[in-house]
């Protein structure tokens, strides 16, 4: 029985001095970022991460994509120009400055180092949506059609979410065009879209512009449109009589 007491003292001897220093190599994260975050190229977004644990604490920002991880713990400037800027507090906030499309799809997470082991924060590590506006081009452009004809003139129409019909709104001379002749038509993905004008009559000439509008802004171009027609006459000619010589 001596034997056997003296086992079990070692073994609980064991586990409390494993359990104590697992215990104290634990962090506790009370704040860290979750949740995806969006914002609009050159915005700036701010995360912050507060952990509690008995040893000292060393806290690191990571910022991964597809293709590499940059460890953010002092200001740094990217190559992108994106601005990173890490508080001196004990919430250790981490701060994006005019953010770059380039971190579209990135993931932000926090981290510590207790003594010799790294914790990340749990996961899953938020997203990062980089917003880009609408663009399109060329902003103005002037242009001949036959009348008769099918009129077509491209456009390139960008952006982050990228515009459907329903972003497309379409005005002459300062009225909303109401004639399904009259479309753009946008093309898949950041390609190629055009101004389209069917069976052009000459009361299409005239000052066109095509406004695109999403939740990252709006931008217009327009286009302007000469008709031409066949010549036709505006009075029709007297009948002249031929006169007989001999009446």
């Amino acid at each position: 029985k001596e034997e056997v007491m003296i086992w079990l003292y070692v073994v609980i001897f064991l586990f409390g001095s494993f359990c104590n220093n697992l215990c104290e190599s634990q962090a506790n994260f009370t704040d860290y970022p979750s949740g995806n975050v969006t914002t609009l190229e050159g915005g700036n977004l701010m995360f912050t991460c507060a952990v509690t644990s008995e040893e000292s604490l060393n806290v690191k920002w990571y910022l991964n994509t597809s293709s590499t991880e940059i460890l953010i713990n002092i200001n740094k400037t990217l190559s992108d120009g994106t601005m990173a800027t890490v508080g001196s507090d004990y919430r250790s906030p981490l701060t994006l400055s005019n953010i770059n499309r380039v971190w579209n799809g990135a993931t932000v997470h926090c981290a510590v180092k207790i003594e010799t082991e790294d914790h990340d924060q749990p996961e899953p590590f938020p997203v990062i949506s980089v917003w880009l506006p609408p663009s399109i081009t060329p902003s103005i452009t002037n242009e001949t059609a036959i009348e008769g004809t099918s009129f077509t003139t491209p456009l390139t129409i960008t952006g982050d979410p990228f515009p459907v019909s329903s972003n497309i709104v379409i005005t002459k001379d300062g009225v909303t065009v109401q004639d399904g002749r009259i479309t753009v038509n946008i093309g898949s993905g950041n390609g190629t879209s055009s101004f389209t004008i069917e069976n052009v009559n000459r009361t299409n000439s005239g000052s066109y512009t095509v406004n695109v509008t999403t939740t990252a802004g709006s931008d217009t171009a327009v286009v302007n449109l000469d008709v031409y027609y066949l010549p036709e006459f505006v009075e029709v000619p007297l009948q002249r009589q031929a006169f007989n010589e001999s009446s």
